[in-house]
């Protein structure tokens, strides 16, 4: 490993180790040290590549860092970059995992669902003025809140159907060529090496709706098929994940949210989380790692697939349509689960959550990483720590 390289690792872990605040901060972070400070990308490149990274499902931030890393120092730098930023906060939630059956009756256990309310009650407020600026999105948003109240455990047909509804009433213009020239092939956009990736992404993804014989094989496709299906932001682990290892019984309900809520306050991608709930299932080191590479390995290889050929996604407008709708089918979707999983889980009374209120207004006003640490003492204090 050249010195290039090792910095590259040194960099993201110390990112890893300080960046608190969820993906917004985490791109700020970045940007401040790669384009303000060290100059080592453009500002447009940054941006390009940030629009990228939003564009696709996955966890924006750690694929931006594997982006970055790429530019820097190619596949070294990219592998370099996941780890240095992902390795801090995997560590720390091993350790609250081997440990949960210290914790798992303490006050920090109520006070850790608290937070989990309060800032996914921010990120369905930030998604939905992102997301539902217009009355079809936000009619789509709010159907999709009632389907999900209904049917739990039918997310993922239900964003596929709201994508393909999309794409179905859009016009696609894109292809007509000027000048009545010839419009090369979808796969005359793409490499060989993007083919095979994009080959990798939906043979996994058809083996992870399989049926397998294996719990820790349902455990794997599980993280696979949530981690390809991951749309604005990492919160939305939260009601893909939920019902099927509460449902099925691998994690208890006060296990899922504690790991969820320590999550948020610790520093890195919200995806590490993973590796708690594969780990609090019981299965061994070896198959919480390889559950924890699962869930960010699809949204790996679509970036890399179609890092070269974002200028011509951008004109496909049925692409664009449907991945707006899935976006705004998203926040009906967490708002579900904020509803019917977090309120009740955290709300120990009617003071529990009338202090929820003006957290939620702190939190919406002040995004420095701080607030999320300052949420955490307030509710460790509220339940008697």
């Amino acid at each position: 490993m050249n010195s290039n390289i090792w910095q590259i690792l040194r960099q993201f872990f110390w990112l890893g180790c300080t960046s608190f605040g969820g993906p917004a901060a985490h791109i700020g972070y970045f940007r401040q040290q790669f384009v303000v400070q060290q100059g080592a990308l453009s500002g447009q490149r940054f941006a390009d590549l940030l629009a990228l990274c939003q564009f696709l499902p996955g966890p924006a931030s750690s694929q931006l860092g594997a982006a970055i890393g790429f530019d820097l120092a190619g596949w070294r730098g990219a592998i370099a970059a996941f780890v240095g930023f992902t390795l801090p906060s995997v560590l720390i939630l091993a350790l609250l995992g081997s440990s949960w059956l210290w914790w798992a009756d303490s006050a920090l256990v109520l006070a850790l669902k608290w937070l989990a309310m309060v800032v996914v009650a921010d990120a369905v407020w930030s998604m939905a003025q992102q997301f539902c600026q217009s009355a079809r999105h936000k009619r789509i948003a709010l159907l999709v809140l009632l389907l999900m109240l209904l049917w739990p455990t039918g997310q993922w047909w239900v964003l596929v159907l709201v994508a393909a509804w999309a794409a179905w009433h859009v016009q696609d213009d894109s292809t007509s060529p000027p000048n009545g020239s010839t419009s090369p092939s979808i796969v005359g956009h793409f490499s060989p090496l993007a083919l095979t990736l994009l080959a990798m992404f939906f043979a996994l993804l058809l083996w992870a709706v399989w049926p397998h014989s294996s719990v820790y094989s349902d455990l794997l496709a599980l993280f696979y098929r949530t981690g390809a299906t991951v749309f604005g932001g990492g919160h939305v682990v939260l009601p893909l994940l939920q019902p099927e290892l509460v449902g099925q019984g691998l994690l208890s309900e006060a296990q899922f949210n504690a790991g969820y809520g320590a999550a948020q306050i610790l520093p890195g991608p919200l995806f590490s989380v993973a590796f708690f709930f594969a780990q609090g299932t019981g299965a061994g080191i070896g198959v919480a790692l390889s559950c924890l590479l699962a869930i960010f390995l699809p949204g790996f290889l679509l970036l890399f697939a179609l890092l070269h050929q974002w200028q011509w996604l951008q004109q496909q407008p049925r692409l664009v349509a449907a991945l707006r709708a899935v976006n705004a089918a998203v926040v009906g979707l967490l708002a579900a689960t904020w509803l019917s999983v977090l309120l009740p889980a955290a709300s120990t009374g009617l003071l529990s959550v009338l202090l929820a209120l003006p957290a939620l207004a702190w939190l919406r006003h002040d995004k420095q990483p701080r607030t999320l640490l300052w949420l955490a003492a307030l509710a460790l204090v509220f339940y008697g720590l």
